[in-house]
């Protein structure tokens, strides 16, 4: 069974999905404004997304190469 198509779809999904955390990351970042302080609350919400997001890419591009080397 041919193995390199699923994998190629499957890490193309999860780098999809973390360039979307990502962007939306970024634009949490562009609203703060150039006076507001980072709450432990926010920084904890903000480290976990960008923890996923990271997670995902990573997840992604071992199954990109993978599906490559298959």
């Amino acid at each position: 069974m041919e193995w390199s198509k699923p994998l190629s779809a499957l890490a193309l999904i999860f780098m999809v999905i973390a360039a979307l955390i990502f962007y939306r990351l970024l634009s949490q970042f562009k609203r703060l404004k150039e006076g507001d302080s980072l709450t432990n609350e926010l920084s904890n919400e903000l480290q976990k997304k960008l923890k996923k997001g990271i997670t995902l890419f990573v997840i992604g591009g071992i199954l990109g190469v993978v599906g490559t080397l298959i």
